[in-house]
């Protein structure tokens, strides 16, 4: 799907520490900008966890990120 799960998590992060969400939102825009899927796009297929270094529940978090960005 193209998901450029690295950006969004960091667009997730800059929310959830620095409490800034338009900067957050900025970022993220930029992380789905052309042709790079947004959270929403994922299709919970699994294939991103498996291959996850840190074993992070990407789809659950994805979700999230979906929700914390209004889609």
């Amino acid at each position: 799907m193209q998901i450029n799960i690295p950006s969004i998590f960091s667009a997730m992060n800059t929310n959830l520490v620095f409490q800034n969400k338009e900067r957050a939102q900025g970022s993220y825009d930029m992380a789905t900008r052309g042709d790079h899927g947004k959270a929403s796009a994922c299709i919970k297929c699994g294939a991103c966890e498996a291959q996850c270094p840190q074993h992070l529940q990407i789809r659950d978090l994805l979700e999230q990120a979906a929700e914390m960005f209004g889609e």
